[in-house]
């Protein structure tokens, strides 16, 4: 589960001798920080820099409820979130540009969710589209932006060629084979795992009003 509590960070200590106080957004075991227009100086501050004047924490208690409500309407898709993006989702209202979304990340995600249903052949069918396309771009990150008419004829190009994959076996380590290209059926049946995988990636949490832009 998500969290949020206000911060000071001691070493961002401005020349005027005061502090930024920041919402602290910590998920997946990652914090990221939202800065807020709120400063306070040492004598507000206990020792440990925590907060001890209630006029601050007044203020800065109802933006950490409205972004608590905002975690908690997004239920399950929270888990489509890291730490970063989920911050940037609270700062601007539930909103989220489209080339932040990093198609790689979305689909590891859609892969665990496929294995906790139970849903093998479909897991094992995007892995497949996933692995692919840290194949092509040699990256692990592909904003979604970058799935566009050229890429997808480049990217039909190299599957239908021979190419050599690392994968790693059932003891984690790096195994490379060489692979034959994909003939038409098996090509068709990528393509469309691929689809199903942009046009979900577009639906992700704060761009549902630019979906239509998005989708395949």
């Amino acid at each position: 589960m998500a969290t949020v509590r206000e911060v000071v960070l001691p070493h961002h200590k401005k020349e005027d001798g005061t502090w930024n106080v920041k919402i602290r957004v910590t998920h997946k075991g990652k914090c990221a920080f939202i800065n807020t227009q709120h400063f306070v100086c040492e004598k507000q501050l206990r020792k440990d820099f925590t907060i001890k004047d209630h006029f601050i924490t007044d203020l800065i208690n109802p933006v950490l409820k409205d972004y608590r409500n905002q975690i908690s309407d997004l239920n399950i898709r929270l888990s489509y979130y890291n730490a970063k993006s989920l911050a940037h989702y609270l700062e601007s209202g539930g909103q989220i540009r489209a080339e932040e979304i990093n198609v790689i990340e979305f689909g590891l995600q859609q892969i665990e969710k496929l294995e906790k249903e139970k849903r093998g052949a479909s897991a094992a069918n995007m892995k497949t589209v996933v692995f692919s396309l840290i194949d092509f771009w040699k990256s692990d990150v592909v904003p979604i932006t970058n799935i566009r008419a050229q890429f997808l004829e480049e990217y039909e190009n190299f599957l239908k060629g021979p190419r050599t994959m690392t994968r790693l076996n059932q003891f984690k380590r790096p195994v490379t084979k060489k692979v034959k290209g994909l003939k038409k059926t098996g090509l068709h049946n990528h393509m469309r795992d691929l689809r199903i995988l942009f046009n979900d990636s577009a639906y992700y949490p704060g761009v549902s009003k630019r979906r239509n832009h998005l989708c395949w």
